[in-house]
């Protein structure tokens, strides 16, 4: 079974200025980007990242 590590986001957040990911290269690790309708495709793509071939997850407004 596949598992998140829920701390490599929290790690990614935290990289940025004020926990954003504005002027940080992390353009190759999200792989898949929602907007925030479509925040149960994301959730499905994020638990199941060997289907989905999801390295991160992001979601926009």
């Amino acid at each position: 079974m596949d598992r998140v590590a829920p701390g490599s986001t929290v790690a990614v957040l935290g990289a940025g200025p004020s926990g954003t990911l504005a002027n940080v290269g992390v353009d190759g690790l999200v792989t898949h980007r929602f907007g925030l309708d479509e925040i149960q495709d994301a959730y499905d793509a994020f638990e199941r990242p060997a289907d989905s071939g999801a390295l991160k997850v992001a979601l926009f407004q």
